[in-house]
C-alpha cells in the first residue's frame, strides 16, 4: 500500500551498474539515497525519472554508456481510503 507522496522507482540494471573513468559503480545505496531526497520534495515523478538518469550520466561523466538506461518512477498523491 501506498501512501500520499510514497515514491516507487524501478530502474534497469545499468542505473546501478553505471561505473565512472575511476571504475567505480553508481551502485544501489546512491541510487537509495537519491530517491528518498527527491520523494521528500514536492517534485512529480517525470522529474524524479529525470534527476535519476541525469545524476547517473554525471556520475558516468566522459565514460561512455555500455547499455540502456531505463527508469520508472511512481508517486502517490492522494489517499482514496
Amino acid at each position: 500500500t501506498l501512501g500520499p507522496g510514497d515514491v516507487v522507482a524501478i530502474a534497469s540494471d545499468c542505473v546501478e551498474d553505471a561505473q565512472n573513468s575511476l571504475g567505480a559503480f553508481y551502485e544501489a545505496a546512491r541510487l537509495s539515497t537519491l530517491i528518498k531526497q527527491l520523494g521528500s520534495k514536492e517534485v512529480r515523478p517525470e522529474t524524479i525519472r529525470d534527476e535519476i538518469v541525469s545524476d547517473v550520466r554525471r556520475f558516468m561523466g566522459d565514460v561512455q554508456q555500455p547499455d540502456d538506461i531505463t527508469v520508472v518512477a511512481i508517486k502517490a498523491t492522494r489517499d482514496d481510503a
